[in-house]
């Protein structure tokens, strides 16, 4: 399955050779919208 196809306004951010707080950041530059999420793996 395609995430594109079916969630359109996703974007899928490579930080993996960056930390915690570079990811958020890059997260937080991207949104389009007053509502964003974060994911991170434990």
């Amino acid at each position: 399955m395609r995430v594109d196809v079916v969630l359109p306004n996703v974007k899928i951010i490579d930080d993996s050779r960056g930390n915690r707080a570079t990811a958020r950041q890059k997260g937080i530059e991207a949104v389009e919208t007053e509502w964003h999420s974060t994911l991170t793996q434990t």
